[in-house]
């Protein structure tokens, strides 16, 4: 019997996850960037807190009278982001500023393969 399949399959399992923390801790630089504020999930009310929300998603609650976005990540930091809703919207326009600058990189790496888009052939 062959291992060399129980190995890749569990390299890539490996991949995936280090893909996820790695998602995940860019996604968490860009909230502190726009003013989240991490919460350590440190005492058993932060754990449930934690675990109360879906993790890696944001979450809108209303408190005081105002909209607050929560973001639970129980894998990289284990603590709940929190946010206004303008701290969301600099998050949005963050974001917004990442996936454009990668585009951007993506379309220079495959003109330097390609050529020039556009160019005649």
């Amino acid at each position: 019997m062959s291992k060399t399949p129980i190995f890749v399959a569990g390299g890539l399992a490996l991949l995936v996850c280090a893909c996820t923390r790695a998602q995940v801790a860019d996604k968490e630089n860009l909230m502190a960037m726009a003013g989240f504020r991490p919460i350590p999930a440190t005492s058993p009310e932060g754990l449930t807190a934690l675990n109360a929300l879906p993790p890696h998603e944001f979450s809108v609650r209303v408190q005081d009278g105002r909209q607050v976005y929560l973001f639970a990540d129980p894998l990289v930091c284990k603590c709940v982001y929190s946010g206004s809703t303008q701290q969301y919207a600099a998050y949005l326009g963050l974001l917004a500023e990442e996936r454009l600058r990668a585009e951007q990189e993506l379309r220079i790496t495959m003109d330097r393969i390609n050529g020039p888009s556009g160019a005649s052939e």
